[in-house]
Formats: structure tokens, sequence, C-alpha cells
């Protein structure tokens, strides 16, 4: 990120219906007043001299259209990285896919305790959502298997988990395990400020793919052919002013 001089540009897709939607919402969110319906040549030209991340956020509602958007600006701006995030590859030019993989849990058996179970991302992340979210979980030897199966259970997805752990506070360790059983679990919201696909538990680990589009400039694969597609996911918007005023860097590094 500090390599673009804060120069990053955030698209949230997810609450995007028209697929002839994309390249006009990314020039808006540049400052530029396109009157075509085709904005993609009035982004590239502008993007052409300019370095910068785009981060193009939940594609895969919209992947024919971003994937058309992706490789014009692939040819046009070789100083722009994009990042794409989705479910489902591009297929563009200069796309490298990124898998995010799930979290590391620990194995079924018998004798687990709180500290070796401590070790494992997937339970780490479990005790610190859950304290997030107000519950008074000491974390004993006890609660540790019951943690374990839960995750284990959860695939070690991050969202999943993260959700299930919110309802400790109410239900308890025991209790959110007898809950999920019953797969209430599957009705469980999210915070009411995350986005609209992360407001209920998903049980399919995501898939993240990032892409930079310059063969030359590290190229993210051994073929002139990648590009953006689910990076975990989450870089904020940066300064659009130094995108607007030109001021990004024009060098690639």
């Amino acid at each position: 990120m500090e390599s673009f001089d804060g120069a990053v540009v955030f698209v949230d897709l997810s609450m995007v219906s028209d697929s002839g939607l994309v390249d006009i919402i990314v020039a808006s969110l540049l400052g530029l007043s396109v009157q075509s319906e085709n904005a993609a040549p009035s982004i590239a030209a502008f993007l052409r001299d300019k370095r910068i991340l785009l981060i193009l956020d939940t594609c895969e509602h919209l992947v024919e259209s971003v994937a058309t958007f992706a490789s014009a600006i692939f040819a046009s701006a070789p100083k722009v990285h994009l990042l794409a995030t989705s479910r489902e590859a591009l297929q563009a030019n200069g796309e490298h896919v990124y898998r995010l993989d799930a979290l590391a849990y620990p194995p079924e058996g018998t004798g687990l305790t709180a500290e070796v179970a401590r070790t494992f991302p997937a339970v780490q992340l479990f005790v610190e959502r859950a304290r997030a979210s107000g519950a008074q979980l000491h974390f004993s030897d006890d609660e540790a298997p019951v943690v374990a199966n839960m995750c284990r259970r959860l695939d070690g997805v991050a969202l999943a988990i993260e959700l299930a752990a919110r309802r400790v506070e109410a239900y308890g360790v025991h209790g959110t395990a007898e809950l999920l059983d019953q797969r209430l679990a599957l009705s469980w919201l999210g915070p009411r400020s995350a986005p609209l696909r992360r407001r209920q538990l998903l049980l399919v680990p995501p898939v993240s793919c990032a892409v930079r589009p310059f063969e030359e400039r590290h190229s993210c694969s051994t073929r002139r052919d990648r590009l953006p597609d689910r990076a975990q996911r989450h870089p904020a918007g940066g300064s659009l002013h130094q995108v607007s005023k030109g001021t990004a860097g024009s060098n690639p590094s």
C-alpha cells in the first residue's frame, strides 16, 4: 500500500445489480464526469500514466463485465494495479488467482487443552470475536474441545467462525454448539454495518484472486494474462485527491 503513496481506490460492487454500471461507478469514484454509457475508454485514458491500486470488491455476480473492464485497464494503463475479490475467477488478461485457505483448526482427538487449542488460528479467532462481542469467556480446558469441534464443523471459514462466536455472549460456548447442532446457525446475522454479503453465515470458503496488470513489472504469473479476483479482503480506500491531481507516482517500482 505504501508504494502507491495513498493512491488507492476501493470500489464496493456488492450492492450493484446492473452489470452496465461497473465502469460508471469506477468513473464516479475517480471524479470523472462521463456522458457515454461506456465509461471504460475515459477511465483508461485518465489512468494511462497514473500509478494507483484499484480494488474491485465482490465481483462474482458481475464477473463478465468486471473481466471486460479489467482487461481494458490492463491493456491501456500499465502502471495501474488491479485487485479484485470474487468467488469465481475473472479469466481476464493479466489474471493471477490467489485462493484464501481456511484457518487451521485442531484435529479430532481427545485430551485437547485450552493451551494447545489456542495455537490454532481458527480457535484464536473464535475466542477473540466472542470476547469482543461481550462474552465473559475464560476458555477453559472444558471449553477447548467444544470450540475446536465448532471450528471443524465450520471448516475453518473465518466469517462462519466469527458469526458463531458472536452467539457465545448470549448462549455460552456449550449453548452455541447446541445451536449449531440444530442447524440454527444458517439464520445467524452478522453486524448491521457489514456489507450485505457478510450479514449472513456463509459456509462456502471464499476465493481470492489478485491481479497486477503488467508483465515486465513484477507480473503475477508466467504468461501475460492474469488479473484480480478476491483478496481478503480488506484494503481500504485511499487518496483520490492524489489520483485526480495526478500526483501518484509515475514510475513503477
